[in-house]
């Protein structure tokens, strides 16, 4: 009886110790005002590469880390250093010519006002092509907003600019400009996606307030009615970030927001005709919260979108948020806590696959740092000679334990390490009714004669 109380205690310990993410491992500690994180392949050796821009940087401005295998870096690689640009804001990354191969349009903000872009040719990329030039350029997006196959670039400006410059396939780029909006705002982010269900991806903006503008074909055209009545549910405020995603697995692109002027990051579900009410209070203290340091992925293997978020300044962290399946976000996890007197500070983020084991790792700047995602399988403890099932899973019913030995005990944690559920068995089959759980991942462990086995649970 003593080992099987040791036994129960040391699970307990361990699944309240258990993180969703590794430690700490820094990649680059001498890069300095990073603007933008982002990864995706850069060579096409299908590895995640590290993509970052950075201003006020006379070394580079546009620089890729190259991945390895199973999550090794190399040295910083600057790809783009023009000479001219001091104010890398923002880029993205995509096929411009249809070759294949990853292209970059970035955004150079304040005096640089600029936005260009330059082509990947095997491995090596072009000068810095000049597409366009107006005051503080904001965001950049590649997407084929007119479904014709080529990809097309969109842009934003603080001044209420809004662009889309259409390509023809050969990089020849024809601008529309979209009409000022009735609206005292500026332009700080935007997102894409589909909101109405017609297969064109539409834009919602944030500025002093929303606005939204739907893709009529190709076109995008403000969408006051819209605009006004996502106006309604939403708090006045500043909207540094703006977030477009299926949360509760219907779907439906619903929406995140967060309002600068009180801090509190919302979700709002979306009915299918672009229309959003009230969802989640995801964190009503998010400390500035900026568009660079926010990432929709599923972290935990779930099927549902996770949250990663940097707190920078006071707060500064990097945090991620857990969704239940409902597009509620009832667990977090404080991934790294920074010093930021010391210089510890955070300040980017964005999320991966970077050691090719299925699972998204998390990469955030300053000190630019990767963080693996330790939770590796549906296996947390194997033993050679005793086997365990649990089925189905995932599930939103009943599931079946089976072993090739007595099952003594089973119990059931959440990510956070706190006990939902405990039953004796004494059989080599157990059945549980999985729909007493609400939805999200758990951790459920089976004593397995002198064996803990714990698998990885997740209910929707």
């Amino acid at each position: 009886m003593s080992r099987f109380i040791f036994l129960i205690s040391s699970t307990l310990s361990f699944l309240q110790a258990f993180s969703q993410f590794g430690p700490r491992e820094i990649i680059d500690s001498n890069i300095i005002a990073t603007t933008y994180t982002l990864c995706a392949d850069m060579n096409n050796d299908n590895l995640n590469d590290i993509v970052v821009s950075q201003k006020a940087n006379s070394n580079a401005r546009v620089s890729v880390y190259y991945n390895l295998g199973q999550g090794n870096f190399g040295s910083r690689t600057p790809i783009l250093t023009p000479s001219f640009l001091n104010q890398t804001f923002c880029f993205d990354v995509g096929d411009l010519n249809n070759d294949g191969w990853n292209d970059i349009v970035l955004t150079g903000n304040q005096a640089d006002s600029v936005v260009g872009y330059a082509i990947n040719n095997n491995g090596s990329f072009s000068n810095l092509q000049i597409l366009d030039t107006f005051l503080s350029p904001a965001q950049c997006k590649i997407v084929d907003i007119d479904k014709d196959g080529d990809n097309d670039i969109v842009a934003t400006g603080d001044a209420q600019d809004l662009f889309t410059y259409y390509n023809d396939g050969n990089l020849s780029f024809t601008k529309v400009e979209h009409p000022s909006i009735p609206y005292a705002t500026e332009f700080y982010d935007f997102a894409l996606a589909d909101i109405n269900q017609d297969g064109f991806e539409d834009v919602i903006i944030g500025g002093v307030g929303l606005q939204v503008f739907m893709n009529n074909s190709g076109t995008l055209q403000l969408d006051t009615f819209r605009t006004d009545s996502l106006n309604k549910i939403v708090p006045i405020g500043l909207k540094f970030v703006v977030l477009l995603k299926d949360l509760d697995g219907d779907g439906l692109n619903d929406l995140i927001e967060c309002n600068h002027s009180n801090f509190s990051l919302t979700a709002y579900k979306n009915n299918g005709n672009g229309f959003f009410s009230f969802l989640s209070i995801i964190d009503s203290s998010a400390v500035q919260l900026q568009f660079n340091g926010v990432f929709l992925a599923d972290i935990d293997g779930d099927s549902f979108e996770d949250l990663l978020a940097v707190q920078p300044n006071s707060a500064n962290r990097v945090i991620c948020y857990f969704n239940d399946g409902s597009g509620s976000f009832p667990t977090s996890e404080i991934i790294h806590q920074g010093d930021y007197a010391a210089g510890d500070a955070c300040t980017t983020v964005h999320a991966a696959n970077l050691d090719q084991d299925s699972l998204v790792d998390l990469v955030w700047t300053y000190k630019l740092s990767v963080h693996k995602n330790v939770m590796l399988s549906n296996d947390f403890i194997e033993e050679q000679n005793t086997t365990l099932s649990v089925y189905p899973n995932p599930t939103n019913d009943r599931i079946q334990l089976l072993s090739d030995k007595a099952i003594k005990q089973v119990q059931i944690l959440d990510l956070s390490g706190k006990e939902v559920f405990r039953e004796k068995v004494g059989s080599n089959s157990y059945s549980f009714n999985s729909s007493r759980l609400a939805h999200g991942t758990y951790i459920i462990t089976a004593l397995v004669e002198d064996n803990l086995i714990s698998r990885r649970l997740v209910v929707y």
